[in-house]
């Protein structure tokens, strides 16, 4: 526990250092270590040189540093084998400095091939600059330190029978101390990832270097004893040892590649056939490629043949998703895999290569290229790109049939994505508009499966049953009871629903029914029962619309009792009449005269009654309808009112009220239409009599208001009953009576729609007013436009339509 803490804090504190450049953190650390190296060797004085020594493990340092193998990310090789064995030929300084020229040999070596390779990313250049400060530091030290814990245990065992071959274990562990030290610190600048990765996977590299230490005893005694010319053939099996070695971590390498390729291409397979999410198949794509080979610039790239447009819906650059825009007519690197429809590797010199396939490098310009085609048979899908711009040669052909053999395997599927996603957003579109559609109609729409399971609703059904959708959507028809029973709220038994569901299948005709519905209010509905088929017309569910009849109902209530009023009161005069007329008949043939006029005034005060009736159904009609053109003219208030009070004085005495008229001095003449205004008022004065009881008063009056457009006010004012508020709404409309009051006679409904309407073609208003309190009756008030002298150019007959309503 206490070597994993320590552990942890090593970690954590190199994690601190990540921000430093590595060239030159490496760099300083080299040249440090190089001037310490320097003032502790100056002093020591080595033993007598062996040239051909020091040439020929020169010549085995170089061979071994370049024949390693990678494990782990780490280049191991037979290095500590060949330091352990030179150090014990050579001594500890010279075999230092041996490894320190071996390391620069090789970091010049690798940046002149860097060189040659035409790389200029400075990155590059750069890491191999830190990796041969890391080398040309972490070998020397590591052979100094070892050289230290083998000088101190001699010190402390002079006598000691076990000898070299003990003591070079030790030396060992003090030369991996310090190298592998070296390297968790230079992954460690790499990210915490890196060092966790090497971290689980160091064993492996320790392994191959440490067990062939205890052998370097072996090979200094070989040199030793025996000569150089047997170290020659221990030279020889070393080299083949490493060939073997190198090998053996090839074909192994490649085994595991192949193993990951295959788990991937599974994982692949099953990962895209899990899901018709676009995004979802392209991201897995990635990942899987990302197990593979390097893939932190990676491009999907899809074809529409119909608009020749490149969309790149799933981008990856330095590990970060990157949006791409859309482009048409482009000549890229993309655009020749789909234009050629086969893969396309470029190692290197990819602008280069661009530039000789008349190619333009649109994003970017990589240092290594890899793109193949999406093909489905013959048709083109799309393209997989990746590349690299750090490091050229990064692809190879294995990496260009592995990238094939997947962009193979998700054709299929991105092109049924591709297909999903259409389909989704055109089924998302149509139920947007199908929605639209069943919040703005006025029926309510139920759509239920064959078992009964509520699909749809729209807002007008919830209000007719009290209901949200949340309440309906899921629920079976069939479910609850009493009030909570959905079939009892939309007015069907069980039975009554099969056999409306069998006779509409028997019949094949829809059944339409009318019912009542509880909800938010009470309604009478017509309920339509229609059934959903599907392309080979078999039923698959249930269609139920509802439409609210109650006003139709209660407009044909009001017109059967209008017509029975408008019988009833044309039948009274039509009676006087012809009952005048036949009396006069009658008389004149007995030779009687006398009386002969007042039953010629009865008759035609029964006709002009009719005439009355009819022209207010009439001219209801044709205000409505915009046709009747208005004869405006200057009128005088004082004379309308007290030509209408003259009018009705015989009816007034009669029923024993009084008539008034109260005229503002000073008020302005009223502009309109003199022969439909006289009407308009007749019929209030008509109401005003007919509801005030006996010895009642009716005042007539004008004033003029604080109202721009219309500032001259007429009333008629009574003492009657009063106008209930609930019934004040509805006043004005077309054949609505009150049924609460009663009058001298029943009216026809007719009368005040008359009056609005040619209030309104006047650009006027009419309102009531009264508290429906018994006594203080009420007043029904009319808003007029004044006489303007700059009219006086027009005449007194002009005539002006009607607003259309």
């Amino acid at each position: 526990m206490v070597a994993l803490r320590l552990r942890d804090k090593l970690i954590n504190l190199f994690f601190k250092m990540q921000d430093q450049p590595r060239p030159f953190l490496f760099a300083a650390i080299h040249i440090f270590f190089l001037l310490l190296f320097f003032l502790t060797t100056s002093t020591v004085r080595p033993a007598a040189v062996d040239g051909l020594a020091i040439v020929l493990f020169g010549i085995l340092t170089v061979f071994t540093l370049f024949q390693g193998v990678r494990l782990a990310g780490v280049l191991v090789s037979l290095l500590p084998l060949v330091a352990g064995a030179a150090y014990m030929v050579l001594g500890p300084v010279i075999t230092a400095w041996l490894f320190w020229a071996a390391a620069w040999l090789k970091g010049l070596f690798l940046l002149y091939l860097a060189s040659r390779a035409g790389s200029d990313v400075v990155t590059k250049k750069g890491d191999i600059w830190a990796r041969t400060a890391v080398n040309a530091t972490m070998m020397p030290a590591g052979i100094l330190f070892g050289s230290f814990v083998f000088a101190k245990l001699t010190e402390l065992f002079p006598s000691s029978s076990t000898g070299y071959p003990v003591f070079i274990l030790f030396w060992g562990v003090g030369y991996f101390f310090i190298n592998y030290l070296f390297v968790i610190f230079f992954f460690a600048l790499q990210g915490k990832k890196v060092v966790q990765h090497f971290w689980r996977n160091m064993l492996r590299p320790v392994l191959y270097e440490a067990v062939l230490v205890p052998f370097a005893p072996l090979i200094a005694r070989i040199y030793s004893d025996l000569g150089w010319d047997y170290f020659l053939f221990l030279m020889l099996g070393l080299v083949i040892l490493a060939f073997a070695f190198r090998y053996l971590n090839e074909i192994g390498l490649n085994l595991n590649r192949r193993v990951m390729e295959l788990d991937s291409l599974k994982k692949v397979g099953q990962t895209m056939s899990a899901g018709l999410e676009l995004e979802s198949v392209l991201a897995a794509i990635h990942t899987q490629v990302s197990r593979l080979m390097p893939a932190h610039t990676f491009y999907i790239a899809l074809f529409d043949a119909v608009k020749n447009e490149v969309t790149f819906p799933f981008a990856v650059e330095g590990g970060q998703r990157k949006s791409i825009a859309a482009r048409q007519g482009g000549n890229g690197l993309v655009e020749y895999v789909l234009r050629e429809k086969r893969p396309l590797l470029i190692p290197k010199n990819v602008s280069t290569t661009a530039q000789t396939l008349n190619l333009t490098l649109l994003i970017g310009e990589p240092a290594c290229w890899l793109g193949v085609p999406i093909m489905l048979a013959d048709d083109l899908i799309g393209a997989i790109t990746v590349q690299s711009y750090e490091q050229s040669s990064l692809y190879d052909d294995w990496h260009q049939d592995v990238l094939m053999t997947i962009a193979t395997q998700a054709a299929v599927v991105i092109h049924n994505a591709w297909l999903y996603a259409q389909t989704d957003s055109e089924l998302t579109r149509r139920v947007q508009e199908l929605n639209s559609i069943l919040s703005t109609i006025h029926e309510g729409i139920l759509l239920v499966s064959l078992d009964g399971t509520v699909l749809t609703t729209n807002r007008i059904f919830t209000e007719f049953t009290g209901l949200t959708d949340g309440d309906l959507i899921g629920r079976s028809l069939f479910d609850g009871d009493g009030d909570s029973n959905l079939l009892g709220k939309i007015g069907y038994e069980l039975s009554d629903w099969q056999q409306d569901c069998d006779a509409v299948i028997r019949d094949e005709k829809w059944l339409t029914t009318r019912i009542t519905m509880t909800g938010t209010v009470t309604r009478q509905v017509e309920r339509t029962l229609v059934p959903v088929r599907n392309n080979a017309a078999n039923i698959t569910g249930w269609l139920l619309i509802f439409r609210d009849i109650t006003e139709e109902i209660e407009l044909a209530k009001a017109r059967e009792e209008t017509i029975h009023m408008l019988v009833h009161d044309l039948r009274s005069p039509l009676s006087v009449t012809l009952g005048s007329l036949q009396t006069i008949d009658a008389w004149l043939e007995m030779g009687r005269t006398e009386d002969v006029g007042r039953l010629l005034d009865l008759a035609n005060t029964g006709g002009q009654r009719m005439l009355q009736l009819l022209n207010n159904l009439l001219d209801s009609y044709k205000f409505e309808n915009g046709d009747i053109p208005l004869n405006r003219e200057p009128i005088s208030a004082l004379l309308w009112l007290t030509d209408v009070k003259k009018q009705f004085a015989p009816a007034a005495t009669n029923a024993g009220l009084t008539i008034e008229v109260d005229v503002e001095p000073g008020l302005p003449m009223i502009w309109a239409d003199k022969e439909h205004m006289v009407r308009v008022l007749s019929n209030l004065v008509d109401n005003a009599v007919k509801f005030t009881p006996d010895g009642g008063q009716i005042m007539l009056w004008a004033k003029w208001a604080d109202d721009e457009d219309n500032p001259v006010w007429v009333g008629v004012s009574d003492t009657g009953a009063g106008i209930p508020l609930e019934q004040q709404s509805k006043l004005f409309v077309k054949f609505q009576q009150n049924a609460a009051l009663r009058g001298r006679r029943q009216g026809t409904g007719l009368g005040l729609t008359y009056c609005k309407l040619v209030v309104e073609a006047h650009n006027g208003r009419i309102w009531v007013e009264s508290e429906g309190i018994e006594g203080k009756g009420s007043t029904l008030v009319m808003a007029l436009p004044a006489f303007d002298e700059s009219r006086s150019r027009a005449t007194a007959t002009l005539k002006e339509r009607v607003p259309t309503r």
